[in-house]
């Protein structure tokens, strides 16, 4: 039964406008009757068809018996408004298309709007063909009187339609307008730079140092993206390594063993000042007679070298070098000893005094002692 009639009294006036106060007088006198009873039992099972229909086809005729069998009376001077719309539509419908409205309608699920002697509708038959039966038609036309498998609509609105609310509350939708690219509805999995989906942000794709997301450009030991190192590398290839080519093109760390310029000026050349500091030199311009690189052995006059001066030949008194001439004590010069001057008696060198037989010396040959008779010398 209807609770209450507050929400339909919108009705109200149709009713005063069509003398709804005949009708109400009619149910007061079938109150006590056995019919009157059989019609509020039927009023209950109508109200279940209004409910499954959303209609309103009946609410004016529901509202006259509901008040009549709990005792309640609608008050029909407070309903002022008209059963039409401005196009001539009922705004309660007319179930029994009899051109009267249900509000309005004293039977209004009978063409025949004549009371019986008991003062109620005639029945009419159900969907299912039953006189005054309870069965009715569905929204899909279904027809019984199970109001527990009344077909429903769907989320578009189609009365027993499949169509349904996705995981992401989209009518009819397939899960996508939520999904994560994994497909998962409100998952977490996201699409890296790199077009890798998963949920693990900790395996996102990078930026190479080129600004490739994913690439694999690297900074090399030289500092330059994508580089190969040779920028810096030294010239054994080791970057920022410290070995370096000296002149004569030999690389390494080791400054010690780097080749030197020779003294013709030639990197790595074997030329060598000799002793005598003559590049390419053979010590021969400073050697000594014996051929020693500033050596102090000296050729004397006569031709003999070494570093003994006090063996040095001289001159002779010929004024020969090494000559072996020599002045005699006669003061005569020759190398010639068989002439050299001698001693006279009377020690004179080169003198002509002699010592006579008589031991008389003197170089005058007048006095010489003479031989006597006796051969005596002197005597």
């Amino acid at each position: 039964m209807l609770a209450g009639t507050g929400a339909l009294r919108g009705f109200g006036p149709a009713l005063a406008h069509r003398s709804a106060q005949p009708l109400l007088n009619t149910w007061r006198f079938v109150l006590n009757t056995r019919a009157q009873q059989n019609l509020c039992r039927f009023l209950s099972l109508a109200e279940v068809f209004i409910a499954q229909r959303f209609l309103y086809a009946f609410m004016v005729f529901f509202i006259i018996g509901n008040q009549a069998c709990s005792g309640e009376l609608l008050d029909a001077a407070q309903e002022t408004s008209a059963p039409h719309d401005v196009l001539g539509v009922c705004k309660s419908g007319d179930s029994d298309a009899d051109g009267l409205c249900d509000n309005v309608d004293p039977c209004p699920l009978s063409a025949e709007n004549v009371l019986d002697a008991n003062g109620a509708c005639p029945l009419m038959e159900d969907c299912a063909g039953v006189l005054g039966g309870s069965a009715y038609e569905d929204a899909c036309g279904r027809c019984d009187e199970d109001a527990s498998n009344d077909c429903v609509a769907d989320c578009a609105g189609v009365f027993g339609g499949s169509a349904y609310e996705d995981a992401c509350g989209v009518c009819g939708g397939d899960n996508s307008s939520c999904a994560d690219c994994q497909g998962v509805p409100y998952g977490n999995a996201a699409e890296d730079a790199c077009g890798t989906c998963d949920d693990d942000p900790s395996n996102d794709c990078t930026q190479d140092c080129a600004g490739t997301w994913g690439g694999s450009a690297l900074v090399d030991d030289c500092g330059v993206c994508a580089g190969d190192n040779s920028s810096c590398a030294d010239c054994a290839g080791v970057a920022n390594g410290a070995a370096k080519e000296d002149q004569c093109g030999s690389c390494d760390d080791d400054m010690s063993n780097d080749c030197q310029a020779d003294c013709a000026g030639v990197w790595g050349g074997t030329s060598v000042q000799d002793a005598c500091g003559v590049c390419d030199g053979d010590n021969s311009s400073c050697a000594d007679c014996q051929g020693v690189a500033n050596g102090d052995a000296v050729e004397d006059k006569c031709g003999i070298c070494d570093n003994d001066s006090t063996n040095d030949c001289t001159q002779d008194c010929a004024g020969t070098w090494g000559g072996e001439a020599y002045v005699d004590n006669c003061d005569i010069c020759d190398d010639d000893i068989s002439n050299d001057c001698t001693q006279d008696c009377a020690g004179t060198w080169g003198g002509e005094a002699y010592v006579d037989k008589c031991d008389i010396c003197d170089d005058d040959i007048s006095n010489d002692c003479t031989q006597d008779c006796a051969g005596a010398w002197g005597g």
